[in-house]
């Protein structure tokens, strides 16, 4: 249900996964060195007692890796995520080299001065670092991982669940021109997953199959849909919330 977000980077440049599948076809196995670095967990929220948290990096290849990892503070402006160095969350350590089957324990600290009246947010961003002993081989293609893991300084104040529902009463949705905007007005940042237009003949239309995207809290973010959706007054919006165990229908003026 949760999506990790990650990019693949060739050459230093982002690349779509369906771009280097069309272009690791026409390699020899002995060309292709495959990227083997994991990251647990994919999402990670502090309560207000806690003052530390775990980061574990495993390395999965045949041979020694490194990676670094970076703190972003994370916040939203005009349907677009912003990130900035910062200060108020804590990672060590930052760079690191993994055996082949061994695992690297990176420990987050929240430094005591930070006050959480409001949920603060941020990513953390791991980095494969290239090997620069396979820079001799310029015919190989090298695919390095980046992971964006979100992080959360949660406050006192919960959020409504009722029977594993996630209660959605203080975020606006609109649906106008092929965007589906949200507006969260609550306490708690919002997740959405799995996202289907329901016709009102019951006929489902899968948009967003896994991550649609993150609202924080006070923002409003937009998306455009992947398909023209032929809407009727009786058709709604369904989608997962956070890690909700199943769908729900999206409040949405039309």
């Amino acid at each position: 249900m949760l999506k990790t977000e990650l990019c693949n980077t060739w050459n230093k440049k982002s690349i779509h996964i369906s771009g280097i599948l069309a272009v690791l076809a026409f390699l020899p196995l002995a060309q292709l060195q495959a990227a083997s670095l994991q990251v647990a967990p994919i999402l990670i929220e502090f309560s207000t007692a806690d003052k530390a948290k775990e980061l574990w990096l495993t390395n999965t290849g045949s041979t020694n890796i490194r990676a670094q990892v970076r703190v972003q503070q994370w916040t939203q402006q005009n349907s677009q995520d912003t990130l900035a160095p910062t200060k108020n969350l804590i990672a060590s350590p930052l760079i690191t080299e993994i055996k082949p089957g061994q695992r690297q324990l990176v420990r987050l600290i929240k430094p005591a001065a930070i006050p959480v009246n409001l949920e603060q947010t941020f990513r953390l961003i791991v980095d494969e670092l290239p090997d620069n002993k396979s820079n001799d081989n310029k015919t190989g293609l090298n695919i390095l991982l980046q992971y964006s893991i979100p992080v959360f300084y949660k406050t006192n104040q919960k959020q409504k669940i009722n029977q594993g529902i996630t209660s959605i009463d203080r975020v606006q949705f609109k649906y106008a021109k092929g965007q589906l905007t949200a507006t969260n007005l609550s306490n708690s940042y919002i997740r959405l997953s799995q996202l289907n237009y329901i016709s009102g003949n019951g006929r489902k239309s899968p948009l967003f199959p896994g991550l649609v995207g993150y609202v924080l809290v006070g923002q409003t973010m937009s998306w455009t849909l992947p398909k023209a959706i032929p809407f009727d007054p009786s058709g709604k919006f369904q989608a997962v919330i956070n890690s909700d165990f199943k769908e729900q229908t999206l409040p949405v003026q039309k």
